[in-house]
């Protein structure tokens, strides 16, 4: 069962923002948690899929309430799963950055002032402020393929735009792909060939150097940390340990998380000699 949970958590982690990419595909029409499960629905009649990945309102309602305006009114149980990846989320995020974002639900037709987005912004290198640097080199809106080089390109000449129709095309794959998948690094996988160069935000004000598989990776591994930590200490109320500030300033004090680094250099002349009689690599 704690397996299951876990994957669950994993893929929530993933597909938290994939509303995202669909909303710049179909248009803003809804917010982009609406946007996702919208999207993710139409799957769940594909068994293959529904099985491996989204067997689970539970994650639905991560996708559906991963923003506290909307989780707070959601009434679920504390042991729900949602207030885990809300966490994972903001932290992934750095901090709690939508101060007005296109997320916010479009109701009413009420107007609502989007200048500083723009949905058409590509993703900035990360080198463009490394070490005092003043460039401004973006990636072009494309999946990420063995067989093509990713070559950023200088914005000075003002040509780069992420168009409806590339996202579309984006879409399209997900569309093609998703059904089969069969488990969490899989989806991973997908996400990885997608969403690489998909900005997370579009926002002006920020610099649009994070790509949404980037953050959706980094908030599917912190989530499974914390979960993983709740679990092994018999932590059931994610409620309060991950949606109730005071304790979230303690609880981000403890040791969920370890990074690890691995120096392999060295190894391959050691894997490529010819083994002598009874070696073991």
């Amino acid at each position: 069962m704690v397996n299951n949970l876990l994957n669950e958590v994993a893929c929530a982690g993933l597909l938290h923002d994939i509303g995202k990419l669909i909303q710049r595909a179909d248009g803003f029409t809804k917010n982009h948690s609406a946007k996702g499960v919208e999207y993710l629905n139409q799957f769940l009649d594909r068994k293959k899929f529904t099985a491996a990945v989204i067997n689970s309102e539970t994650v639905m309602q991560c996708v559906k309430y991963h923003h506290a305006k909307y989780l707070s009114s959601a009434q679920l149980p504390a042991d729900n799963c949602a207030y885990i990846v809300y966490e994972a989320d903001n932290i992934a995020s750095g901090m709690d950055r939508r101060l007005e974002d296109l997320d916010q639900e479009i109701a009413d037709n009420q107007a609502r002032d989007f200048s500083c987005f723009d949905k058409n912004l590509c993703l900035h290198s990360v080198f463009n402020k490394l070490r005092g640097a003043q460039t401004d080199y973006r990636f072009p809106l494309n999946n990420l393929r063995e067989d093509r080089e990713a070559r950023p390109f200088d914005e000075a000449a003002g040509t780069g735009q992420a168009t409806r129709w590339d996202y579309k095309k984006l879409k399209a794959t997900l569309d093609e792909h998703l059904p089969n998948i069969t488990a969490p690094n899989s989806l991973l996988e997908l996400l990885e060939a997608v969403a690489s160069f998909v900005p997370s935000s579009t926002n002006t004000k920020e610099v649009p150097d994070i790509s949404l598989f980037d953050h959706s990776k980094m908030t599917a591994a912190i989530a499974c940390c914390m979960y993983s930590y709740f679990a092994e200490n018999n932590i059931t109320d994610f409620k309060e340990s991950c949606f109730n500030q005071a304790t979230i300033d303690e609880n981000r004090k403890q040791n969920y998380f370890l990074l690890c680094s691995f120096d392999l250099s060295g190894i391959q002349e050691f894997i490529y000699t010819i083994a002598s009689d009874n070696a073991l690599k």
